[in-house]
Protein backbone atom coordinates (compact mmCIF):
# COMPACT_ATOMS: atom_id res chain seq x y z
CA UNK A 1 0.00 0.00 0.00
CA UNK A 2 1.65 3.24 -0.67
CA UNK A 3 -0.09 7.03 -0.05
CA UNK A 4 -0.13 9.37 -3.42
CA UNK A 5 -1.23 12.65 -4.13
CA UNK A 6 -3.13 13.48 -7.16
CA UNK A 7 -2.20 16.07 -9.99
CA UNK A 8 -5.59 15.55 -12.08
CA UNK A 9 -8.43 12.55 -12.38
CA UNK A 10 -9.90 11.33 -16.10
CA UNK A 11 -13.06 10.40 -16.10
CA UNK A 12 -14.54 9.05 -19.32
CA UNK A 13 -11.62 10.08 -21.17
CA UNK A 14 -11.78 13.53 -20.02
CA UNK A 15 -8.88 15.13 -17.35
CA UNK A 16 -9.89 16.85 -14.96
CA UNK A 17 -7.48 18.85 -12.35
CA UNK A 18 -7.63 17.05 -8.79
CA UNK A 19 -5.77 17.48 -6.27
CA UNK A 20 -6.15 15.38 -3.07
CA UNK A 21 -4.34 12.18 -1.10
CA UNK A 22 -5.34 8.77 -2.57
CA UNK A 23 -4.42 5.11 -0.81
CA UNK A 24 -3.40 2.97 -3.34
CA UNK A 25 -2.98 -0.57 -3.20
CA UNK A 26 -0.62 -2.39 -5.66
CA UNK A 27 -0.81 -5.99 -6.23
CA UNK A 28 0.05 -8.85 -8.52
CA UNK A 29 -1.77 -11.16 -9.97
CA UNK A 30 -1.57 -14.57 -9.10
CA UNK A 31 0.74 -16.34 -11.50
CA UNK A 32 1.85 -13.10 -13.23
CA UNK A 33 5.41 -13.23 -14.43
CA UNK A 34 7.64 -10.45 -12.47
CA UNK A 35 8.28 -7.79 -15.32
CA UNK A 36 11.02 -8.43 -17.49
CA UNK A 37 12.13 -6.64 -20.85
CA UNK A 38 13.07 -9.50 -22.90
CA UNK A 39 9.41 -11.09 -22.41
CA UNK A 40 7.60 -7.53 -23.06
CA UNK A 41 6.96 -6.87 -19.65
CA UNK A 42 7.35 -3.35 -18.34
CA UNK A 43 10.78 -3.11 -16.38
CA UNK A 44 8.64 -0.06 -14.39
CA UNK A 45 6.88 -2.64 -12.48
CA UNK A 46 9.89 -3.97 -10.78
CA UNK A 47 11.14 -1.22 -9.43
CA UNK A 48 10.28 0.34 -6.25
CA UNK A 49 8.36 3.72 -6.16
CA UNK A 50 10.20 6.29 -4.66
CA UNK A 51 9.02 9.67 -2.94
CA UNK A 52 8.60 12.28 -5.14
CA UNK A 53 8.03 9.66 -8.45
CA UNK A 54 5.20 10.71 -11.14
CA UNK A 55 2.88 8.00 -11.81
CA UNK A 56 -0.14 7.27 -14.17
CA UNK A 57 -2.08 4.39 -13.30
CA UNK A 58 -5.96 3.59 -14.16
CA UNK A 59 -8.14 2.60 -10.98
CA UNK A 60 -11.85 2.80 -10.02
CA UNK A 61 -11.36 5.26 -6.75
CA UNK A 62 -14.11 5.25 -4.06
CA UNK A 63 -14.31 6.90 -1.06
CA UNK A 64 -12.96 5.57 2.36
CA UNK A 65 -16.20 4.65 5.00
CA UNK A 66 -17.11 3.75 8.24
CA UNK A 67 -18.68 0.18 9.64
CA UNK A 68 -21.61 2.27 11.37
CA UNK A 69 -20.38 0.62 14.56
CA UNK A 70 -21.37 2.84 17.15
CA UNK A 71 -17.85 3.89 19.16
CA UNK A 72 -16.04 2.01 16.86
CA UNK A 73 -12.84 3.26 15.26
CA UNK A 74 -13.60 6.29 12.61
CA UNK A 75 -11.50 4.82 9.96
CA UNK A 76 -12.90 7.89 7.29
CA UNK A 77 -11.84 10.27 9.75
CA UNK A 78 -8.72 9.08 10.01
CA UNK A 79 -7.26 9.01 6.30
CA UNK A 80 -9.23 12.54 6.69
CA UNK A 81 -6.43 13.78 9.32
CA UNK A 82 -3.78 12.52 7.23
CA UNK A 83 -4.71 13.90 3.90
CA UNK A 84 -6.03 10.84 2.03
CA UNK A 85 -9.96 11.34 0.26
CA UNK A 86 -9.62 8.46 -1.83
CA UNK A 87 -9.34 4.43 -1.90
CA UNK A 88 -8.17 2.59 -5.06
CA UNK A 89 -6.36 -0.37 -6.06
CA UNK A 90 -4.06 -1.75 -9.50
CA UNK A 91 -1.84 -4.18 -10.25
CA UNK A 92 1.78 -3.44 -10.71
CA UNK A 93 1.94 -3.74 -14.58
CA UNK A 94 -0.70 -1.04 -15.57
CA UNK A 95 1.83 1.62 -13.37
CA UNK A 96 3.24 3.95 -15.67
CA UNK A 97 6.19 6.24 -15.02
CA UNK A 98 6.35 9.58 -15.87
CA UNK A 99 8.94 12.31 -15.73
CA UNK A 100 9.58 14.66 -13.62
CA UNK A 101 9.78 15.24 -9.79
CA UNK A 102 6.85 16.16 -7.51
CA UNK A 103 7.62 16.64 -3.71
CA UNK A 104 9.82 18.71 -1.36
CA UNK A 105 13.82 18.27 -0.68
CA UNK A 106 12.84 17.95 2.61
CA UNK A 107 10.24 15.20 2.10
CA UNK A 108 13.16 13.39 -0.15
CA UNK A 109 15.65 13.28 2.26
CA UNK A 110 13.23 12.41 5.16
CA UNK A 111 12.20 9.22 2.59
CA UNK A 112 15.71 8.31 1.79
CA UNK A 113 16.81 8.84 5.49
CA UNK A 114 13.99 6.30 6.70
CA UNK A 115 14.57 3.69 3.76
CA UNK A 116 18.30 3.83 4.63
CA UNK A 117 17.74 2.64 8.38
CA UNK A 118 14.99 0.65 7.33
CA UNK A 119 18.10 -1.25 5.11
CA UNK A 120 20.34 -1.52 7.86
CA UNK A 121 17.48 -3.05 10.25
CA UNK A 122 16.82 -5.88 7.58
CA UNK A 123 20.49 -6.22 7.32
CA UNK A 124 21.41 -6.29 10.78
CA UNK A 125 18.45 -8.42 11.97
CA UNK A 126 16.67 -11.56 10.73
CA UNK A 127 13.52 -11.33 9.14
CA UNK A 128 11.05 -12.24 12.35
CA UNK A 129 13.00 -9.55 14.30
CA UNK A 130 13.06 -6.91 11.41
CA UNK A 131 9.44 -6.84 10.45
CA UNK A 132 8.63 -5.60 14.05
CA UNK A 133 10.38 -2.55 13.27
CA UNK A 134 9.32 -2.32 9.42
CA UNK A 135 5.39 -2.90 9.33
CA UNK A 136 6.13 -2.59 5.66
CA UNK A 137 8.18 -5.21 4.95
CA UNK A 138 7.05 -8.22 2.19
CA UNK A 139 8.00 -9.75 -0.42
CA UNK A 140 6.20 -6.83 -2.45
CA UNK A 141 8.57 -4.76 -4.46
CA UNK A 142 7.02 -1.59 -4.48
CA UNK A 143 7.26 -1.79 -0.11
CA UNK A 144 10.85 -3.44 0.31
CA UNK A 145 13.07 -0.99 1.50
CA UNK A 146 16.94 -1.61 -0.12
CA UNK A 147 18.57 1.26 -0.92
Amino acid sequence: MVDVESESVAVTGVEHPAAGGIRLSIYRRRGSQPANPENGNPVAATKPLNYGERIRFPAKLREPRNFRNPGAFDYQAYLAREGIFALGSVTAEKIERLPGFSGTLLGKWQNRTRRSVLHMVHTLWPPEQASLMDPCSSENAFTSSAN
